[in-house]
């Protein structure tokens, strides 16, 4: 495994993450890039052999995303031909990523209702999809993940 960056649980441990140095790399660099702007992308990655869900990629925003002051749509152009490489790698979606540019990084209402979405829809494969945000005030930064459970629940990770 490359250098861990990030390493969160939940509250009982159920729910483990490690976010690899690269993967936060280009968060934190398509943050700064898009200055006062949300934008954001997915997670790669897989489950190890200690049921931790290991992100090892994050991608850019998708040609077409929409995104502004306190908005961001990910698209899907090269999302399908990009996990489909990373399927025989056996790299998997994990989730979404976006960042919240001057504001803590809390899941707001529509963050949780696309997650829950995704985390009913089969065709993501992904029952229990992770939420990343990027946020903070001042120049400093913040990061927060949030696992979204098939049931409409929502579990906070430190």
């Amino acid at each position: 495994m490359a250098d861990a960056a990030i390493q969160a649980q939940s509250a009982d441990a159920r729910f483990r993450v490690i976010v690899e140095t690269g993967a936060l790399d280009l968060m934190l660099s398509n943050t700064r890039a898009a200055k006062d702007r949300e934008t954001g992308g997915i997670l790669i990655g897989h489950i190890d052999n200690e049921g931790r869900a290991v992100i090892r990629e994050a991608t850019g925003k998708p040609r077409g995303s929409i995104f502004g002051w306190y908005t961001f749509v990910r698209k899907t152009a090269g999302l399908g031909a990009l996990l489909k490489r990373r399927w025989r790698e056996n790299q998997y979606y994990l989730g979404e990523w976006h960042s919240h540019p001057g504001m803590p990084p809390v899941p707001g209402g529509q963050d949780r209702s696309t997650m829950r979405a995704i985390a009913a829809d089969g065709a993501y494969c992904c029952p229990e999809p992770i939420l990343l945000i990027v946020g903070g005030r001042d120049g400093s930064r913040e990061i927060s993940i949030t696992v979204f459970l098939s049931n409409g629940d929502a579990v906070q990770l430190r």
